[in-house]
């Protein structure tokens, strides 16, 4: 396995994998309404803000890539402090590349002097998150680009100084 940093050339492969993993493991909890839009956008536009993103470093995005594919990503948006996303796609889940892709974004959010981690995690990561010390702060409500809601929890972790 191999983690690095993503570029803009690797956003169909990120939004591949991250369809996989949704596909794969959120479907037991949630409905298949939510399924059938979450992350399903491959609109040219979609692509184009999601490669500006990374481009302009607005977005933080790393990669795990297994014999040069990826099968999993990170993301982290320093200027909310927000913890965006740890995607894993059913082929590596339980082997330590979550684990691994959330470290090296807890690093370079400790880099960049940021004291703690936001984010809304859902009803499927909320253990994952849990036992890597981040603290339930209730349920939520994630809102899709859609209008649509999905049950998520707000969650945070204090960044060790």
């Amino acid at each position: 396995m191999i983690i690095r940093q993503a570029n803009e050339d690797d956003v169909m492969e990120i939004r591949t994998a991250h369809r996989r993993s949704i596909l794969a493991l959120a479907a037991k909890d949630y409905p298949p309404e939510v399924i059938a839009e979450w992350g399903s956008d491959q609109s040219p536009e979609a692509i184009d803000r999601h490669k500006e993103s990374i481009r302009s470093n607005n977005e933080i995005v790393w990669v795990a890539e297994f014999s040069g594919k990826i099968e999993g990503f990170s993301a982290l948006v320093p200027s909310f402090n927000e913890l965006r996303a740890v995607y894993v796609t059913d082929t590596v889940t339980r082997k330590g590349v979550g684990t691994a892709l959330l470290k090296v974004l807890e690093i370079k959010a400790l880099e960049l002097g940021l004291k703690k981690l936001k984010m809304h995690s859902s009803i499927t990561a909320k253990r994952f998150y849990e036992n890597h010390g981040y603290r339930n702060l209730g349920k939520g409500l994630h809102v899709m680009r859609s209008g649509r809601t999905m049950d998520c929890f707000l969650m945070e972790k204090i960044l060790a100084t």
